[in-house]
């Protein structure tokens, strides 16, 4: 399987107008400009995706539709597991998508740097470094508590951003 964690982009801040609580926050125009190139890059890279599935967040969700709409239109799932869970809760939610070949998982950091040392390694321990809008890819051969999963790339905002322009 192969597992994409893709954080979401540049996001206002709680108190900004109208957002009076983290799960409100929505990208911001610049962050709305970088998912849309950043989701051109993906479409580019030949990112084909059986499923995507988002936390609740608006920030998230925003970037998960972005990225949905370049790459095909995936079907996308929202979860609050990706948004309040744990990592290690969400690693034993990845169970409940046995037939998925390619999955895209949206969310926000340190979960998503953490998932990916889980599935690599099988402890959260290695410092993965996934910054605003950056996309990590990780084949995983079968989904174990003791890792095993290969990191493919990883890659910066920056370069994603780049693919697309």
């Amino acid at each position: 399987m192969n597992i994409y964690l893709l954080r979401h982009g540049d996001s206002v801040d709680v108190g900004a107008p109208g957002i009076t609580a983290d799960i409100e926050r929505t990208l911001t125009d610049g962050g709305k400009e970088q998912m849309a190139r950043i989701a051109t890059g993906m479409k580019r890279l030949g990112i084909e995706i059986d499923l995507m599935v988002s936390s609740t967040a608006v920030r998230a969700l925003q970037t998960a539709e972005t990225a949905a709409e370049a790459i095909g239109s995936p079907p996308l799932k929202e979860s609050a597991i990706f948004y309040e869970g744990d990592s290690r809760e969400i690693h034993a939610s990845l169970g409940d998508y046995p037939e998925v070949e390619s999955l895209m998982i949206v969310g926000h950091a340190p979960t998503l740097s953490e998932l990916g040392s889980i599935l690599i390694s099988g402890n959260a321990n290695i410092d993965i470094k996934l910054g605003k809008a950056g996309l990590i890819l990780v084949d995983v051969s079968s989904l174990v508590e003791n890792g095993g999963g290969q990191l493919k790339w990883a890659l910066p905002a920056e370069v994603m951003e780049a693919l697309g322009e």
